[in-house]
């Protein structure tokens, strides 16, 4: 018997290739062809996104391979952690480094110009015990709905998102620290609430790709003209309050497979009705901010491709557009039942 195959009539058949794995998110996918006995099995959370092939797909095939030559000196971009950039004749090339494995890269994916098209190289050395691997183990997967997404209206926010029993989806943002897991821990167990992630989450534009060659003025006035200039009154709890609009949310917010510490994870989805960044207080309070200064605030807790200067434009229009159209709060809050009630009732203002 011979390891690569069969042993028939006197050859050596290569084994047949396995079964491709189809992973999505956030309607971004990708198809991972295994090439030769490469066994492909993704994380447990990543399973959750496994097995749909959505109309935005991305093929790439995966082998193995010798990663040894691979200058990390010579990448376009170096994101000074487990990451770098490189770039070649319209193509991005992705090298994901190890401190356990020295200088060369353990994996390396390549997006061709086309960016439909790819291939993922895996260092044998690095897996030679394993019996399979994840191909787009962090933080690839995530780059790259990162970079899929940026120029189709889609934005990831450093957040955890909540569906609430009405079909309302509530994302509360926030820096590390700042309460995302607590505030999924609040309403976990909660009837018919649904936490699509406790750290990651997506926002997508409803609306087609057509729809953000440039920002529209469509909207509620700005901070800079009368009505949006004037200042907000915080809303406190057992005050009803937020933005009303009716029709069809044009957001939409999706769970990763990316989770923070408590490990929340939903492959489902919901409406954007509402934002609340969040900040520890003394007492759940609810300030609605809107124009620069909410664009401002939400920027900084999205994950925008900063080697890409249009795609980090275009994420900047995405914003700008959910300021527009989706209610914005500063939301300092105490860890106990006010900030899951003050949340409800401000949602409960808000047309679904």
């Amino acid at each position: 018997m011979h390891d690569s195959g069969q042993l028939l009539c006197g050859r050596v058949l290569s084994a047949p290739d396995l079964p491709p794995v189809s992973f999505s998110v956030a309607r971004a996918g990708f198809v991972l062809h295994p090439q030769g006995s490469l066994n492909i099995r993704l994380d447990r959370a990543s399973r959750l996104f496994s097995g749909e092939t959505p109309e935005d797909t991305v093929e790439f095939d995966v082998r193995w391979g010798d990663l040894s030559g691979v200058n990390r000196g010579e990448a376009a971009f170096d994101s000074g952690g487990c990451w770098a950039l490189r770039r070649d004749s319209g193509a991005l090339v992705f090298d994901i480094f190890s401190p356990l494995f020295g200088a060369a890269p353990i994996h390396s994916l390549r997006l061709e110009g086309d960016r439909r098209r790819g291939e993922v190289v895996l260092e044998r050395s690095h897996f030679r015990d394993a019996e399979s691997v994840d191909p787009l183990g962090f933080p690839l997967a995530e780059l790259l709905i990162n970079q899929r997404l940026a120029r189709a209206g889609g934005v990831e926010f450093h957040g955890c998102g909540i569906r609430t029993g009405e079909g309302r989806g509530l994302l509360f943002v926030g820096h590390s620290g700042d309460g995302k897991t607590t505030t999924a821990r609040l309403w976990d167990g909660r009837p018919g609430i649904t936490i699509l992630s406790d750290d990651r989450i997506i926002v997508r534009s409803e609306e087609g790709e057509e729809a953000h060659a440039s920002p529209g003025p469509a909207g509620p006035p700005s901070p800079a003209s009368g009505e949006g200039s004037r200042a907000r009154a915080p809303l406190h709890l057992g005050e009803r309050g937020g933005a009303s609009s009716a029709g069809v949310r044009p957001f939409r917010m999706y769970g990763t497979p990316w989770h923070g510490e408590g490990q929340f994870a939903a492959n489902a989805d919901a409406p954007l009705s509402a934002i609340f960044i969040l900040e520890r207080g003394e007492r759940t309070c609810a300030v609605p901010v809107a124009g620069a200064e909410a664009v401002s605030l939400l920027f900084a807790r999205a994950f925008p491709p900063f080697y890409d200067a249009a795609a980090v434009d275009a994420v900047l229009e995405t914003i700008d557009r959910i300021v527009e159209r989706v209610p914005v709060y500063r939301f300092a809050f105490v860890p106990d039942e006010t900030a899951v009630n003050g949340a409800l009732e401000i949602a409960a203002g808000i047309a679904p």
